[in-house]
């Protein structure tokens, strides 16, 4: 039974890591509103993710910056 519960939780742990990381990615990109859309996506599940937080203020301040010129 705890190997089932430890393989489960290293998945989960690693599914949530990679979806950070693809908001860092696209963000790393310039691809600004797709980080937003995703960022935000995934704070609704986890509202208390300060990583996901820095990363929307960032990558909209470079989307506006970047749409007004």
């Amino acid at each position: 039974m705890k190997p089932k519960l430890y393989i489960l939780i290293s998945l989960l742990s690693g599914t949530f890591l990679f979806s950070c990381k693809t908001a860092n990615k696209l963000y790393n990109k310039g691809n600004y509103d797709e980080a937003i859309a995703l960022a935000s996506k995934k704070l609704q599940k986890n509202p208390d993710d300060t990583e996901l937080q820095s990363l929307i203020v960032a990558a909209y301040r470079n989307a506006v910056s970047t749409h007004e010129s």
